[in-house]
């Protein structure tokens, strides 16, 4: 009888389950409250108000105010846990399997785009031991779902680029559909893959017609949710929730800076201006009041472009290379000093365990980032389609933080790409490393 050997992806697999379900254990028996954070509640209460009153809410109390700016999956994602009474911490459990997942499809991904298993293996690894996606897996948070909905998506596109299946285009567009529905952010990926689609296919009329389905696809699933909001307030949309960050957070962070006085201040003078300036109730026209405040946000932001730009800057390089602490500190029940300013700074008032794994962060980040550079770099004649796609997503994504607040949160959808790109270029790397030691010897 033969012994049973697992493979490499086997490992990799369960030693990414193995070390997200380690720092589960560490929340449960450190801080059993660690799991939630600030939106993690108002997801719990839409998905308990959806249960008990069939109202799509995350009002505490009666009278409930049906909300304009979280989509319905994640909710109805935790109204399966509460009504089965299973509970977070189950629910939780399966996030961690469903990151672990999102690491099989990083693999997947990987060796479909470059053909090569050793690269393939390393984007699987990358993201095995990435410490973000550890740590949001164990939040009640949409992260973990969206990014294994995307990555499923990313997944069949690629797949569509190289074979012209018109069935893995389909499943792009299923997957696209459902991550809007958990974030609207989702919505970018669609316009990522309808340009990709139509560049590679050079405009014929076959192109279009592959276009189409896929944008109609997607869209058909997110068409329900779309009526409803069509239905109670008098508009189409997905959320209005891209109005509130023009608002909140990118207008009144410049008007902080003009005005020299606090960000808190700002947003929230700036937002009761608003909303004493509309000519109508601002909660009860809930469409009506952000097609308003995303035009009065416009006015700050235009008149101000630099700031508006330098902002931006600012949040995509925070975004994308800003290692989780504070995260860490309260999953660990740590108080959340030094989380702002330099590296030392940010040791300076955390335990032990932050300190390692904001090192190892930095260490991480670097080799990744070094593996994109050297992987575009060696791989862009041969895999130029499928480099630009990945490279657009990762762009397109980072354009979206929230200036000042921006949260390293927003990087683990892309943790799959990157794990991608820089497998590639750590292989070429070592590969040339080797070649190089056999010719000197």
């Amino acid at each position: 009888m033969k012994s049973f050997r697992p493979g490499p992806l086997t490992l990799i697999l369960a030693a990414a389950y193995l070390l997200r379900l380690l720092y589960f254990l560490l929340i449960f028996f450190k801080n059993p409250n660690g799991f939630w954070v600030y939106d993690s509640f108002g997801y719990w209460k839409i998905a308990e108000n959806l249960l008990e009153h069939g109202t799509f809410s995350q009002s505490q109390a009666l009278p409930l105010v049906a909300d304009v700016y979280r989509t319905p999956l994640y909710p109805l994602f935790i109204s399966v846990f509460q009504a089965t009474g299973l509970g977070y911490y189950i629910l939780v459990f399966v996030q961690l399997i469903v990151s672990t997942a999102t690491c099989y499809f990083a693999y997947r991904t990987a060796r479909e785009v470059f053909e090569n298993e050793r690269a393939a293996l390393a984007a699987g690894a990358i993201a095995a031991i990435d410490i973000p996606s550890i740590v949001f897996a164990n939040l009640i948070l949409t992260e973990t779902i969206f990014t294994f909905l995307f990555a499923i998506s990313v997944f069949h596109f690629v797949v569509y680029l190289k074979k012209n299946s018109t069935r893995h285009l389909v499943f792009a567009a299923l997957c696209t559909g459902l991550s809007v529905l958990c974030r609207p952010v989702g919505l970018a990926a669609l316009g990522v893959f309808a340009l990709v689609a139509l560049y590679k296919g050079k405009l014929n009329m076959t192109t279009l017609k592959k276009v189409l389905l896929l944008v109609s696809v997607c869209l058909l699933v997110v068409f329900p949710w779309a009526l409803r909001n069509r239905i109670q307030f008098g508009q189409f949309f997905v959320s209005l929730i891209g109005s509130d960050i023009l608002l909140s957070f990118h207008a009144a962070n410049i008007v902080a800076e003009t005005e020299h006085i606090s960000y808190d201040r700002a947003q929230r003078d700036f937002r009761l201006r608003v909303v004493q300036e509309f000519d109508g109730d601002a909660v009860n026209e809930p469409a009506r009041f952000a097609a308003f405040a995303e035009f009065k946000a416009m006015e700050v932001i235009q008149a101000h472009p630099g700031l508006f730009v330098k902002n931006n800057l600012i949040g995509m390089s925070e975004m994308l290379f800003k290692p989780v602490k504070g995260y860490i500190d309260i999953q660990c029940g740590s108080p959340r000093n030094g989380s702002a300013g330099t590296l030392i700074r940010k040791l300076a008032g955390s335990g032990v365990l932050t300190k390692v794994l904001l090192i190892f962060q930095v260490l991480m980040m670097g080799i990744v980032w070094l593996g994109c550079i050297a992987g575009i770099r060696a791989g862009w004649r041969k895999y130029k389609i499928l480099l630009l796609t990945l490279s657009i997503l990762i762009l397109v994504f980072s354009m979206f933080t929230i200036p000042p607040l921006t949260d390293p949160r927003f990087r683990v959808p892309l943790v799959p790409l990157l794990a991608m790109l820089s497998s590639y270029g750590l292989q070429r790397m070592v590969t040339w490393f080797n070649e190089r030691r056999v010719r000197s010897t």
